[in-house]
C-alpha cells in the first residue's frame, strides 16, 4: 500500500514538473523523425530518447530505493530538460535561419545526367601533385580553441602557394605560361562569366572560429582568383561558396585583402559581406532527383550554382566518420545540402548500386560546369570535423600537397591512396568500402577508379599521375619535347630531367640528317635549306655524276652485294630502276653492263621489246664475270650518257 502510495506521488510530481516539457519533445520528435527517419541517428534525437529512458525508471522508483539517489536523478533530469529546452529554441532557430525550407518529395524522373564537361583538350586520367616543404611552418604545437589560425599568412606562404598552383595547371593542361592553362580550363571564356567555387568549412563553428579543427585555408583560393584574374574575371564574378555552413571571418579577411570584390556565400547571410544562398531558380534541372532513395528529400541546388557558367571543386583530404572518405564527390554534399542522405554514403549501410553523391555529380550544373578540381592537402584531417593532423607518411609533418585535375574520379583515386598510405603508416582508420563510390563512378562512366601498384612507386594502370616537387626544375627521369639548335628535320628532339631534379640534359634530336628528298617540303638535309635538290636526273645515273659509266654499275654492284650506300640520284626506284621493272635489282646492273658495252638501249627505255631478264639466281661473281666478257669486247667502248 506504501508502495502503490509513492508510485501515485512520483506520477504526480511527473505530471506537475515534466508532463508538458516530455509532450511538447514528442510532438517535436514524431515530426523531426517521422518526416525524415534517418534523423533518429542524429544527436537531439538520441538525447530525448535517452532523457525518456532515464525519467521513466525515475518515476517509478520502488519505495525501498535511496531517497537521496531519487534526489541525484531528478536534479539531472531536470537538467535535461534545460539543455533540451535549449536544443529545442535554438533548432527552430537553425530551421528558421539556416535550414533550406524549399525542398520537396518529387515523382521518379527520367535521370538527368550530363557528361563530364567535354570542351576542354585536358586528358581526363591526368592528376598533378605538386609539393613543397615550404607551403606551411606550423608546428602542431598548439591545438585546440585558442590558437592562432593555422591557416593565416603567417604560416602559410602565398608565393609559394602561388607557384604551386600556376605550375600544378600548367602541368596539368601541357602549357608554359599561366594563361595559356587557363584558356586551356576554360577555352570558351568570355567577360562577364560567372564562376562559382565550392569549399568545405564543415568544421566552422560560428563567424567567429578560433579552434583548430580543419577547414578550408585562404592561400590555394588567393592563388585560384590571381589565375582567374589574367584569364579575364572580374572580382565580382568569382563566386565562392558553402550552401550548408558559415564562411568564417578569418578565412574571408585573408581573401578579401587581395581581392575585396569577390562574392562569398553561406547558409546564412551576415548582412555585410556574406550572402545567404538562394533556391528560387525555375530551372528543371535545379532540383536534384534522389527518389530511389528513399527517406531522402528531393533538394534544390543554390541559385548561385545554377546560374553561373562554371564550377570549380575545392575540396580537403580528410577521412570522414560516416563516408569513410570526404574528397571532390563527398565536398558537394554541402551544395546539395538538406538531401538527408547519410544512410546512402556510409560504406556500413550503402548499396553499392547506387550513391546519392554520384546522382549529385551527374547534374548538369554540377558534372557539366565542372572546369577543374583542386584538392587541398596543405594540411589534412582524419575526421570531418578533426584537428589538422602531423601524418606518419609525411614525416610525422603535414602533407604540404596540391592535387590538380578535371576528373573527380581520377583525382579521389589518388587522394584515397594517400589516405590507404596514411592508414598503412598507422596514422588513420579508413572504413571498409571507401571506395564503393569511386566504383559505381566509374560503373557510370565518370572516369577511371584504380589503386596505385604500391605506396613507393605510386605508378597506375591508366591514370596518369605525375608528382611534382616546387624547387626542383623538373621531375627526375621525366621526358618532354624540346628544340635542338638545328634546323629542318633536326629540329625536334627530346630531353631528360636530371637525376636531382636540377634541370634537363640536353635536346637531342628525333632524326638524323638524309640527302634531301625532292618535293616534300622538308629540310631533310638539315641545311637550311628545302628541297634545293634538282629534281631531274639522269636514269642509270646512281651516283649522280653527270654520266652513265662504268662507275655506276660498280656502285650498284656494291649497293645490291655488300649493302654499300644508296644511289645519290632521287628518286631511287625511278633514276636507278634501268629497265623499268619497278625493282633496283641485279638486271638492272646487267641492263646498265649491256648498254655501255654491247650498245643495248639506253637506261629507261620505255620500248618494252628489249630486256635484261632472267639472272635473279646470279651471284655478284657472275654478274662480275660477264662485266669482265664484255668489256673485252673489242667493237664496244664505255660510252658515256649526258
Amino acid at each position: 500500500m506504501e508502495h502503490h502510495r509513492l508510485s501515485k506521488h512520483h506520477a504526480k510530481r511527473m505530471s506537475k514538473k515534466h508532463f508538458f516539457f516530455i509532450l511538447a519533445f514528442a510532438v517535436w520528435f514524431v515530426f523531426r523523425v517521422g518526416t525524415r527517419p534517418t534523423r533518429i541517428i542524429y544527436p537531439c534525437q538520441q538525447g530525448f530518447i535517452a532523457y525518456l529512458s532515464m525519467i521513466i525508471p525515475i518515476t517509478f522508483l520502488p519505495a525501498g530505493f535511496s531517497k537521496q539517489i531519487k534526489n541525484k536523478l531528478t536534479k539531472t533530469s531536470l537538467s535535461v530538460i534545460i539543455l533540451l529546452v535549449i536544443v529545442f529554441i535554438g533548432g527552430f532557430y537553425f530551421n528558421e535561419y539556416f535550414g533550406q525550407p524549399d525542398f520537396v518529395y518529387i515523382d521518379k524522373s527520367p535521370s538527368k545526367i550530363m557528361p563530364i564537361r567535354s570542351i576542354s583538350s585536358i586528358s581526363q586520367n591526368r592528376v598533378i601533385s605538386m609539393h613543397s616543404s615550404d607551403a606551411t611552418t606550423w608546428d602542431f604545437s598548439c591545438s585546440g580553441s585558442s590558437c592562432p589560425y593555422y591557416g593565416s599568412d603567417a604560416y602559410i606562404d602565398q608565393t609559394v602557394v602561388d607557384s604551386m598552383v600556376d605550375t600544378g595547371l600548367m602541368q596539368l593542361t601541357g602549357t608554359s605560361d599561366i594563361l595559356s592553362a587557363w584558356q586551356e580550363i576554360i577555352p570558351d571564356y568570355s567577360p562577364g562569366k560567372k564562376i562559382a567555387v565550392k569549399v568545405n568549412f564543415n568544421a566552422a563553428n560560428g563567424w567567429v572560429d578560433t579552434d583548430t579543427q580543419i577547414d578550408a585555408i585562404p592561400q590555394p583560393m588567393n592563388a585560384l582568383i590571381k589565375g582567374l584574374k589574367v584569364l579575364g574575371f572580374q572580382e565580382q564574378d568569382i563566386w565562392i561558396y558553402d550552401a550548408s555552413r558559415l564562411i568564417p571571418d578569418r578565412y574571408r579577411n585573408e581573401i578579401k585583402a587581395h581581392y575585396p570584390n569577390v562574392k562569398f556565400f553561406a547558409n546564412q547571410g551576415n548582412g555585410a559581406d556574406v550572402q545567404a544562398v538562394t533556391k528560387t531558380s525555375s530551372d528543371p534541372y535545379a532540383t536534384v532527383d534522389l527518389s530511389q532513395f528513399p527517406g531522402t528529400w528531393a533538394t534544390k541546388l543554390p541559385d548561385q550554382v545554377v546560374n553561373a557558367d562554371y564550377l570549380i571543386d575545392m575540396p580537403i583530404i580528410k577521412a570522414h566518420s560516416i563516408a569513410g572518405i570526404t574528397l571532390s564527390f563527398k565536398n558537394h554534399y554541402g551544395t546539395a545540402y538538406n538531401m538527408e542522405a547519410h544512410t546512402y554514403i556510409n560504406p556500413d549501410t550503402d548499396d553499392p548500386t547506387k550513391n546519392p553523391l554520384v546522382t549529385v555529380w551527374e547534374n548538369p550544373h554540377i558534372g557539366g560546369k565542372t572546369v577543374l578540381i583542386i584538392g587541398d592537402a596543405i594540411y589534412g584531417g582524419f575526421g570531418y570535423s578533426a584537428d589538422i593532423a602531423r601524418w606518419n607518411s609525411f614525416g610525422n609533418d603535414a602533407p604540404k600537397m596540391l592535387f590538380f585535375s578535371v576528373n573527380p574520379v581520377a583525382i579521389d583515386s589518388v587522394m584515397y591512396d594517400y589516405l590507404l598510405r596514411e592508414e598503412s603508416a598507422g596514422g588513420v582508420s579508413i572504413k571498409q568500402g571507401s571506395g564503393d563510390l569511386l566504383q559505381l563512378a566509374e560503373n557510370h562512366g565518370i572516369g577511371i577508379y584504380e589503386h596505385w601498384n604500391n605506396n613507393v612507386d605510386r605508378q597506375y594502370p591508366n591514370i596518369e599521375y605525375i608528382e611534382l616537387e616546387l624547387g626542383l626544375e623538373c621531375t627526375p627521369g621525366y621526358q618532354e619535347m624540346c628544340v635542338t639548335s638545328l634546323p629542318g628535320v633536326c629540329a625536334d628532339g627530346i630531353q631528360t630531367c636530371l637525376p636531382d631534379g636540377s634541370g634537363y640534359g640536353p635536346c637531342i634530336q628525333n632524326e638524323d640528317p638524309v640527302p634531301e628528298i625532292c618535293e616534300d617540303g622538308l629540310d631533310n638535309d638539315c641545311d637550311y635549306q628545302t628541297d634545293e635538290t634538282d629534281c631531274s636526273y639522269i636514269c642509270g645515273d646512281v651516283q649522280s655524276s653527270g654520266n652513265v659509266d662504268i662507275d655506276d654499275v660498280m656502285y650498284l654492284i656494291d649497293y645490291i652485294f655488300t649493302g654499300g650506300p644508296e644511289p645519290q640520284c632521287t628518286p631511287i626506284e625511278e633514276c636507278a630502276d634501268a629497265d623499268l621493272s619497278g625493282n633496283v635489282d641485279i638486271d638492272d646492273i646487267i641492263y646498265l653492263t649491256n648498254y655501255i658495252f654491247l650498245g643495248g638501249p639506253a637506261p629507261c627505255n620505255p620500248d618494252k621489246s628489249y630486256t635484261a631478264s632472267g639472272h635473279e639466281d646470279w651471284t655478284q661473281e657472275d654478274v662480275e664475270d660477264y662485266l669482265t666478257q664484255v668489256q673485252k669486247t673489242p667493237s664496244k667502248m664505255s660510252r658515256p650518257l649526258s
